[in-house]
């Protein structure tokens, strides 16, 4: 597990224009090089590449405590009633998941909409705006001006992100409560 900074610096250098390790497989593939940092979409793609990557390993420690967590009692069970190993998996252990996936996909959400530090490190905004997201609009507006309206305005707008990153759990907390039961 890295901090955010070091694997946003990792991912720019691995999709560096000229020298970047992915640039040069695909120019020893046969094709040309990309200039990843210089198209919004291509930017954001490897903003996302990048941020999968970096949770990856923590929702893999909480689906394996899931795992861990369904009884084998149930899976015997199952095996004497005749189930074979696909139904197991589809009929206890994908919904002996569901808390734990819940959990993940809302982290997920959250995450996404409250990103700051890897779009500053990997590209601050660039190129012309483009990957700038809201809470890095809101963190260049607090702390790089120093006019009280600024302030201000950057403190409204996080108030209104707090809004809506509550609303936004609420609703998707009532729409998945069914996956969160376990019987």
């Amino acid at each position: 597990m890295l901090s955010v900074a070091v694997m946003g610096i990792v991912f720019y250098y691995l999709f560096g224009s000229y020298n970047g390790v992915v640039n040069e497989i695909i120019r020893m593939l046969g094709g040309k090089r990309i200039s990843w940092f210089s198209d919004g979409t291509l930017a954001m793609i490897v903003l996302m590449i990048t941020s999968i990557w970096q949770n990856f390993g923590i929702n893999m420690l909480f689906f394996m405590t899931g795992l861990q967590s369904i009884p084998i009692q149930m899976y015997e069970a199952a095996s004497i009633d005749g189930a074979n190993q696909r139904q197991q998996f589809f009929n206890i252990t994908i919904p002996m998941l569901g808390p734990v996936t819940q959990m993940v996909v809302m982290n997920a959400l959250l995450g996404s909409l409250k990103t700051t530090d890897l779009v500053l490190v990997m590209t601050n905004g660039a190129p012309n705006g483009k990957t700038e997201v809201m809470m890095s609009y809101i963190y260049k507006l607090f702390f790089t001006t120093n006019t009280s309206s600024d302030y201000g305005y950057a403190a409204a707008l996080m108030l209104i992100t707090a809004v809506i990153l509550a609303i936004v759990t609420v609703i998707y907390l009532k729409a998945t409560a069914k996956s969160s039961e376990i019987y």
